[in-house]
């Protein structure tokens, strides 16, 4: 069949090869690219809450450490004041 061809015609149907195949890789990512959308909005709406809260738990844990150094160190109240009132504020 491709013997008959001549060289302009073989390198047509090459190049045509190669856009149906780029067309369907391209078709391929977009439809990937919804399930990611998807994933990405069930990230965005139920994990980044709790790592927000871990971030201010793990904030307010090292001030009151800090505190609770500064209160050893001193035995002032009004050190280890500060660290009493982000116990409420976590949440």
């Amino acid at each position: 069949m491709f013997r008959n061809m001549g060289l302009g015609s073989k390198i047509g149907l090459g190049f045509g090869a190669l856009v149906i195949i780029a067309m369907a890789l391209g078709g391929i990512a977009i439809w990937e690219m919804r399930g990611v959308g998807a994933e990405t909005e069930h990230l965005d709406k139920e994990n980044v809450p709790s790592v927000e809260v871990a971030n201010k738990v793990e904030r307010y844990a090292q001030v009151t450490m800090y505190a609770m150094r500064g209160y050893a160190l001193t035995l002032k109240k009004s050190v280890a004041l500060p660290s009493r009132s982000f116990r409420t504020s976590i949440l």
